[in-house]
């Protein structure tokens, strides 16, 4: 029997194929509601929060199962949960070992419980099926630099394979998504952390806020009292951008710098006119305040004609190579604190079925402690949140998740876990939920 490619995989994704073959199939209740939508139910946005620096999430869902617990302990030693303060959830893999949570992520209890958050299993970085002894003997095609950061965050991002990729995965579902957006006065990329790999282009580029929403240009209020220094100084300013330059590289300067200058203005108007989102903010948690500033997006997504957005918000500091066991819970009560607050705003604002979360990171991490902390590993565990999530389950694909003894037919080396699920497959699921056809797909990935 011949190996199952990841071409082949993609294409069977794509024809709807049944079993084990993909992803596809065995995530196919991941979709919208059936109930009555508002008038705009045609409106799907999806979120990516991306863990900078290589997630350990076999500490985010650590098992809860007697002897799949003492493998893990055996292996992560001081790294290990206590099994007392794990969070149960009734979480059970295919194999019947059940998972709980990080007693950090308590939030995330109450939406897994409610079908509201799912977890994907064991998901990497992946150009076709791998086994341990196909990874030993070098027989089998890996990607390059596969425990770099770079390399890998731009793998995850682009899933294309190549050293050097020129766009991501989301900024290549662009042309399919424009047909919803024709009407729109607003880009469908929005980044609450600066460029990334995952929606560029050489014709894409994501439109960059911060959490205080857009950045207008500093001195230079043009709309500001006529006789005022800021009114004047912008006139002066309008008048250099509209000059007639014949320098290619100064027209393009001119023009991108009127955009952000209109964008910025036109932003700020259907901010203040949407109104605040009401829900509550966690105190000192920035991954939350920039997630607020997504849910106001949204909610003042009809001054933009806007019926498809895909925002970027990134968290740093899952490069836990040292001080693990102090820095990690930080960490995790920032991503379950942020998490449940943004679902709790998307309520509020009568998107949930209509807006998913998901996460994504470099890579996992090792299951053995190098003394202090945990080191570059492989695959990891993904949470995907919403309404239109067929959650309270973990997803693994025909794979299983990962064995915690060292040495395992599913270890590469030193703890580093072979993923069962590929980032293709992951993007694939949700790029289908955004309404891509399998020919769309087949494109995109």
């Amino acid at each position: 029997m011949k190996p199952l490619t990841r071409r082949k995989a993609l294409s069977l994704f794509a024809q709807g194929a049944t079993g084990s073959a993909c992803f596809g199939a065995t995530f196919s209740r991941f979709q919208l509601a059936q109930a009555a939508l508002s008038q705009d139910s045609d409106y799907r946005a999806l979120v990516c929060v991306f863990l900078f620096g290589g997630n350990d999430s076999y500490n985010m869902l650590p098992p809860v199962t007697a002897s799949a617990y003492q493998a893990y302990a055996d292996t992560r030693q001081a790294l290990a949960v206590n099994r007392s303060d794990i969070i149960a959830t009734q979480n059970l893999a295919k194999d019947g070992i059940e998972y709980g949570l990080h007693p950090e992520l308590a939030p995330l209890k109450s939406l897994y419980e409610s079908q509201k958050l799912a977890v994907v299993g064991n998901v990497g970085a992946l150009l076709e099926p791998v086994t341990r002894e196909t990874f030993l003997n070098k027989s089998a095609r890996i990607p390059g630099q596969l425990f770099s950061h770079n390399s890998q965050q731009e793998f995850v991002m682009s899933c294309s394979g190549k050293a050097e990729p020129t766009s991501g995965w989301a900024a290549r579902m662009t042309d399919a998504l424009m047909a919803a957006n024709k009407d729109a006065a607003f880009p469908l990329h929005i980044s609450l952390s600066g460029a990334n790999v995952l929606q560029s282009s050489s014709s894409v580029i994501p439109y960059a806020m911060t959490s205080s929403g857009a950045t207008r240009l500093s001195g230079m209020n043009i709309k500001d009292a006529p006789e005022s220094r800021e009114f004047l100084r912008a006139k002066v300013y309008e008048q250099l951008l509209q000059q007639n330059y014949n320098h290619a590289f100064l027209k393009e300067y001119t023009r991108i710098n009127q955009r952000a200058w209109r964008l910025a203005d036109d932003i700020s108007d259907a901010l203040e006119s949407a109104g605040e989102v009401a829900t509550p903010l966690p105190a000192e948690n920035k991954l939350a305040a920039d997630l607020k500033m997504v849910a106001q997006m949204m909610k003042a997504r009809q001054s933009f004609g806007t019926k498809r957005q895909i925002f970027f918000v990134g968290m740093g500091g899952f490069d836990t190579h040292a001080n693990q066991e102090r820095d990690q819970p930080a960490l995790f009560k920032q991503l379950g604190d942020g998490l449940a607050y943004f679902n709790s705003a998307i309520e509020e604002i009568g998107l949930s079925d209509q807006v998913t979360t998901f996460t994504a990171s470099d890579f996992g991490r090792t299951l053995t402690s190098n003394g202090d902390g945990s080191d570059h590993g492989w695959g990891g565990h993904q949470l995907v949140m919403g309404s239109a999530v067929k959650g309270g389950a973990i997803y693994t694909g025909s794979a299983a998740m990962p064995d915690f003894t060292i040495g395992n037919d599913m270890d590469s080396g030193e703890g580093r876990i072979i993923p069962g699920l590929s980032h293709d497959q992951y993007a694939a699921t949700l790029a289908k939920w955004m309404g891509l056809s399998a020919q769309d797909i087949a494109a995109t990935l």
